[in-house]
C-alpha cells in the first residue's frame, strides 16, 4: 500500500503541525514562532527543583503540573490579546464612526472645524468608555477564557492535590484517601 500524505517539503512543512488544534489547550508544551524551547526547559526545571519530585509517579504530577501552568500562560497571553484586539477595535469604531459623522454633515475629513469643548468632552468620554469596555474582552473570547480557565485550574489543582499526597505518605506522614475540592461560580 503507498503511502499517503504530503512528498515534498513545502507539503510536509504545511501538514506538520496539524495535531496542534488549540494553542491554549495544546499538548505540544512548545507551539513554534509563538514559544521557544529555552523557556519551556527553563519553566520545567525551575517546576521540578521547586517540587521536587521521587519516582515515576511524582514526576509524572509535576509534569503534569508543568504543562498545565504552561498552558495557563497561554490562556493570559490570549487573554492580553483579546483585550488589545477589543481597544484597537473600539477606537476604530469610533474613528470610523466620526468620520462618516462629519461626512453627513458635509464637513470635509480633512478640514479642522471647530470643536467646541462640548463636544470635544462628549467624544473624550466616548473614548474612554470604550477603553473600559474593552478591558472585558468580547462574549466570544471571554466564553473561551472562562472555560479554559476552569479546566486548567482543575487539571493543577487535581495533580497538586496528589503529589502532596504521595510526597506525604513517602515521608512517613498521612494523607487523605479523599479530598474534596468544591469550585463553582458566584451565584448572582
Amino acid at each position: 500500500m503507498p503511502k499517503r500524505g504530503p512528498k515534498t517539503d513545502r507539503g510536509k512543512a504545511v501538514v506538520r503541525l496539524n495535531a496542534v488544534r488549540h494553542a491554549v489547550l495544546s499538548q505540544t508544551p512548545v507551539i513554534p514562532e509563538f514559544e521557544t524551547e529555552e523557556d519551556w526547559q527553563a519553566h520545567r526545571t525551575r517546576l521540578f527543583d521547586d517540587l521536587d519530585p521521587h519516582g515515576a509517579l511524582e514526576e509524572a504530577l509535576v509534569e503534569r503540573i508543568t504543562l498545565t501552568l504552561w498552558q495557563h500562560q497561554r490562556l493570559v497571553r490570549f487573554q492580553r490579546a483579546a483585550v488589545i484586539r477589543g481597544t484597537i477595535f473600539g477606537v476604530e469604531s469610533l474613528a470610523i464612526d466620526e468620520y462618516y459623522g462629519r461626512h453627513r454633515r458635509g464637513t470635509p475629513p480633512d478640514e479642522e472645524d471647530e470643536e467646541n469643548e462640548e463636544d470635544r468632552a462628549y467624544r473624550d468620554q466616548r473614548v474612554e468608555r470604550r477603553i473600559i469596555e474593552s478591558v472585558i474582552p468580547m462574549d466570544h473570547d471571554l466564553n473561551k477564557i472562562m472555560r479554559y480557565e476552569a479546566h486548567l485550574n482543575r487539571q493543577l489543582y487535581q495533580a497538586m492535590h496528589e503529589l502532596e499526597a504521595l510526597q506525604a505518605r513517602r515521608k512517613g506522614g498521612h494523607s487523605p484517601l479523599a479530598r474534596l475540592d468544591i469550585s463553582a461560580p458566584p451565584v448572582a
